[in-house]
């Protein structure tokens, strides 16, 4: 049994930002300028970066060149430079910085201690590089395995875990794999919190979750009259989403409407049902209870589309909303603001959903300390409540 214990990674990080860096070092060092992307300069430069990316991890220097790369006193000018393993590593250290930053955390959801990781595996094209692989090994005070070709061991496991669910292997002669989730993932709720409503992230399934993962989550609509609820599925990478604003929207919204009054005077409550399967399929069925009323979305986990949440309420459990709102310094500034729109929305003015929206946005801006963001509620709001 393989146990996938954390992931952590950098999407922003990669091969192509050490050959932009090394394009970039290149032509400072023949004082020339940059290209733009797509012309020909740029890709022929391109192709020298990568070469030379390549040789300087066997060798100790490295020639970049580019006839007729630019125009210099009105006649082209060739680029020619060398660079040297030793310029090349300094050019990289920020890279590899990040990459053993991502290691530690890595290590950090795990709840491991780097002395117990007993095999190191380097695996893709960067591992190549000496300086790379110099500073894993020395983070871990290990070797690297060096029986897995590094630039066809993801394939080959893409493999071996395609054929594991197809049938195509049969488990009891292969390995098993106990994938995990890379991320949390959660929809949005509206937490009360003293006399304050604020929007915050609602966790559906934390980081690092052993894959499948169900769980069940009740919530409470607003009001016992409220005749319609969405949510939206929420991607958090970080771990540490407070806020919706914090997360990433995956565009995966999902509505009920036509919810019939509740007869006992109390706001119903909606029940949602998370499900994340081996092949990072997500779907999330929310259903109202005790009425005939309920939605599914499904997503790919792995695809998020840019996609505002309102109507579900937490049911009450630990809160870390109170703290967060008493640091922010822009509290004592809103809060007169802030009672006196809550004080007026008491008695269901016509603008009332618009004061409502705009004072959620003053809340969220208060509690993640946005100046910016809170003056422009705060004088949204104060329009608002003149008009009342």
């Amino acid at each position: 049994m393989l146990e996938v214990l954390a992931t952590d990674g950098d999407k922003e990080l990669g091969g192509k930002d050490i050959d932009e860096a090394l394009m970039r070092f290149a032509v400072a060092k023949a004082g020339l300028g940059f290209p733009g992307p797509g012309t020909r300069s740029w890709d022929a430069l391109k192709k020298e970066a990568e070469k030379a990316k390549r040789s300087l991890s066997s060798q100790t220097v490295s020639d970049l060149m580019v006839p007729a790369f630019a125009m210099v006193g009105g006649d082209l000018a060739d680029l020619e430079v060398e660079v040297t393993r030793e310029e090349f590593e300094r050019l990289i250290e920020p890279f590899v910085a990040r990459s053993l930053e991502k290691i530690r955390g890595c290590l950090a959801k795990s709840g491991l201690e780097r002395a117990r990781v007993q095999r190191l595996l380097l695996v893709g094209g960067t591992c190549y590089i000496p300086r790379v692989r110099e500073a894993v090994e020395t983070f871990f005070a290990l070797k690297a395995e060096s029986g897995v070709d590094p630039d066809l061991a993801v394939s080959q496991g893409a493999a071996i875990s395609a054929g594991l669910k197809t049938g195509a292997i049969n488990p009891r002669t292969s390995v098993l794999v106990q994938d995990a989730a890379t991320f949390r993932m959660g929809t949005s709720a509206i937490e009360d919190v003293g006399d304050r409503e604020m929007l915050m992230f609602s966790e559906l399934m934390p980081a690092n979750a052993a894959i499948p993962f169900v769980r069940t989550r009740r919530y409470v609509l607003r009001s016992p009259e409220q005749e319609e609820v969405e949510f939206e599925v929420f991607q958090d990478p970080s771990g540490r989403a407070t806020f919706p604003d914090d997360a990433i929207r995956t565009g995966a919204i999902g509505l009920i409407r036509d919810i019939p009054p509740s007869t006992d005077g109390q706001p119903r409550e909606v029940e949602v049902e998370f499900r994340y399967d081996e092949n990072h399929i997500v779907r999330v069925a929310a259903r109202v209870i005790g009425v005939d009323r309920e939605t599914v979305v499904q997503l790919n986990a792995d695809q998020t589309h840019p996609g505002p949440l309102s109507g579900l309420m937490a049911l009450p459990e630990p809160s870390v909303v109170d703290a967060v709102w008493e640091k922010s310094p822009l509290a004592s500034r809103n809060a007169a603001l802030i009672k006196r729109a809550e004080t007026v929305l008491e008695s269901k003015p016509d603008n009332g959903e618009r004061i409502e929206v705009v004072l959620l946005d003053l809340k969220s801006a208060v509690a993640t300390n946005d100046p910016d963001r809170a003056n422009d509620a705060r004088e949204r709001l104060t329009d608002l409540l003149a008009d009342v």
